[in-house]
């Protein structure tokens, strides 16, 4: 009898653990991060297959887009924080392309993981409804902006079109919207949160603002199109200069992003397309894709210019200037003319100009008289007004080096007559060098 009573107190016991764990577990569908939605399925279109022939007949041109539906309870929140985590470790690669690093790190999680993205306009719904946890009146507000954004953006990335009938197209685009949408809904949890993390939403801020310029790479044009990504742009942009504007209330420093390095080369075998169009005077060249038309033209007009290469402070001509190696073997000296930022000029011969003789010398103190005359640069070395660098200063320049070098490199008459009499004499006394043998010394690393 007492172990019958024994059994119906345990019974009861359970009875009430097994309550008491149920109604826990269904309190925290609420605040949960592992919600998902209650829609039939997933619908993905993350990855390519090409089509089943033999390997001659397998390329690009033949992958098909393949989307299967994932089960629900494949992807959970736990999940997508994992892939979020990873996309933003991944896209910090210096040196790769944004885009192609941000896809790389994508791709490289489980099918698991890919499976939690928010794939669909509606995914992680209850997620995104779940009420603010935190006292901050401005984590409330910033809060209530990625609810709202998360609502209109999701709907509007749904309907945008890939800009090609091309599976890779629109396999991309896919991604991209599918980053767009779960980051959106992981930056509305990291600020719904009791315990903000304000260095976790920088980092979601700052991959959410390059991942618009994916999404925009891989949408099609059109005024459709244009609307529906106008309205992504809008509302994720929203979310950033939000977040942007406070971020330094919760103690996130706010960072200056350092200017790309500038860089152009130019030389005589890049051409100009039938298409585009080279800027009327140097005084209107204002972007580097206007600067380097520009002097493209100049160059492919200059019979002294080689190469033309620029940095953030220097602008370096490369000249065509012959000589004569041990006095009597033709070759090509290529004498470099630098002007930086400071105004000054400077002329570097190779180092093999000392055994060989040339027919014209520059030096940098007459090129810089003459750019000094020209309004380019100051005849004495500012110390608080270096040279501006900008895009119109530029092509002048190289323009201006051009005339002046040119000028110095074409010899006068009495020059010539002498030129020519030292060539009949070398005939004479020196066995003559075809013009095919004229060669062009490597200078020393």
């Amino acid at each position: 009898m007492s172990t019958q009573k024994s059994m119906y107190i345990i019974a009861i016991v359970l009875l009430a653990v097994v309550s008491s764990v149920r109604v826990n577990a269904e309190s925290l569908v609420d605040t949960s991060v592992s919600i998902v939605t209650e829609t039939e399925g997933v619908v993905r279109n993350d990855t390519l297959e090409v089509e089943a022939a033999g390997p001659a007949q397998q390329n690009t041109e033949t992958e098909l887009e393949t989307s299967e539906k994932i089960s629900q309870g494949f992807g959970t929140g736990s999940a997508l924080t994992q892939v979020v985590n990873a996309l933003i470790a991944g896209s910090k690669n210096e040196g790769e392309d944004f885009c192609k690093a941000l896809d790389a790190s994508l791709m490289k999680q489980s099918d698991n993981n890919r499976a939690s993205l928010a794939w669909n306009a509606s995914s992680y719904e209850k997620n995104i409804n779940l009420k603010f946890q935190g006292k901050d009146p401005a984590q409330a507000s910033l809060h209530e902006s990625t609810q709202n954004a998360y609502k209109e953006a999701s709907a509007a990335l749904k309907s945008l079109k890939p800009k090609s009938d091309k599976a890779i197209d629109s396999v991309m685009l896919s991604r991209y919207q599918a980053i767009a949408r779960s980051l959106l809904i992981e930056m509305n949890m990291v600020l719904k949160a009791k315990e903000f993390d304000a260095t976790r939403a920088e980092d979601i801020s700052k991959l959410l603002n390059q991942t618009i310029s994916c999404i925009d790479a891989y949408a099609a044009e059109g005024d459709a199109n244009s609307e529906a990504l106008a309205t992504v742009k809008s509302n994720l942009g929203e979310i950033v200069a939000g977040w942007d504007a406070s971020k330094n209330s919760f103690g996130v420093e706010a960072t200056v992003e350092a200017p790309e390095a500038f860089s152009l080369k130019v030389t005589q075998n890049d051409t100009i397309g039938e298409e585009e169009k080279v800027p009327e005077s140097a005084g209107v060249v204002s972007t580097k894709e206007e600067l380097s038309l520009y002097v493209r033209k100049v160059v492919q007009d200059s019979d002294i210019i080689k190469e033309v290469s620029m940095t953030d402070s220097t602008v370096t001509l490369k000249l065509a200037s012959r000589g004569k190696l041990f006095g009597f073997l033709p070759m090509w000296l290529s004498p470099k003319v630098s002007v930086n930022t400071a105004g000054d000029v400077s002329v570097k011969y190779p180092w093999y100009t000392g055994i060989s003789s040339k027919k014209v010398k520059f030096d940098a103190e007459t090129i810089k008289s003459e750019l000094v005359l020209l309004g380019l640069v100051s005849e004495v070395t500012p110390e608080t007004y270096p040279v501006d660098m900008s895009m119109e200063y530029r092509a002048k320049l190289v323009e201006a080096l051009n005339v002046v070098i040119e000028a110095k490199s074409t010899p006068s008459v009495e020059a010539k007559e002498v030129e020519a009499i030292e060539e009949v004499e070398a005939e004479v006394n020196v066995q003559e060098v075809p013009a095919g043998d004229i060669v062009e010394v490597a200078p020393q690393a």
